[in-house]
Order: structure tokens, then sequence, then C-alpha cells
């Protein structure tokens, strides 16, 4: 898989666990939240952003240990999913900081 198509699948997988967020409220499947994080841990090492994933992943470990459902508050829903869309928004700037040194590459060759 070329860089380029590694960044799209991270941000394919950052687009999944948001759309998981709304499902986890209402049935705190925590091994649907256990793939998305390990599908978020192999992605962030492909593109090299697993410094960006870090908070993201511990935030999704604490909710899913808490003794309270945190699914269900609001305020941490909301703090995740501000998370991943800033995940996200990395991730973007990274593949087009990728394409203009790769075009760059190629014009100088």
């Amino acid at each position: 898989m070329t860089r380029s198509a590694d960044h799209k699948a991270a941000m394919s997988v950052v687009k999944g666990a948001l759309g998981i967020l709304d499902d986890m409220v209402v049935d705190a499947n925590l091994i649907q939240l256990s793939t998305h994080t390990m599908k978020m841990l192999k992605t962030g090492v492909k593109v090299g952003l697993s410094q960006h994933y870090a908070p993201v992943i511990a935030l999704f470990a604490q909710m899913a240990t808490s003794e309270v459902n945190m699914f269900l508050d609001a305020g941490a829903v909301n703090r995740v999913k501000s998370m991943l869309n800033q995940l996200f928004d990395n991730i973007e700037a990274s593949l087009v900081d990728y394409t203009n040194t790769e075009n760059s590459e190629k014009e100088n060759y």
C-alpha cells in the first residue's frame, strides 16, 4: 500500500470511529470499540502520526474501563468527537504535505 493510500485508510478509520460513538451511547459494544482502536493503532503507525492518536486511544480506554458508562456522558462523547475531528485534520494535513513533497520530487527527477 502506498503512503497516500495509508493516509486515506487512516482517514476512513477515524471516520468509522466517529460513526461508532453514537452507537456506543445506545449499546456500549466494547468489541466494536476494541476493533476500531486496533485499526487506529495500526493506521497511526503507518502514517507516522501515532503521537496524535495517543490521546484519543487513552480516552477510549478510560471510557471503556470506567465503572460509570461514560458513553452516556455527552461531554465525554463530545470531547472524543472533537479529538477525532482534530485527528482527521492532522491526517489530512499530513496527506497534503506528503503529496506536495512527492510531486516536488517527481518534478525534480
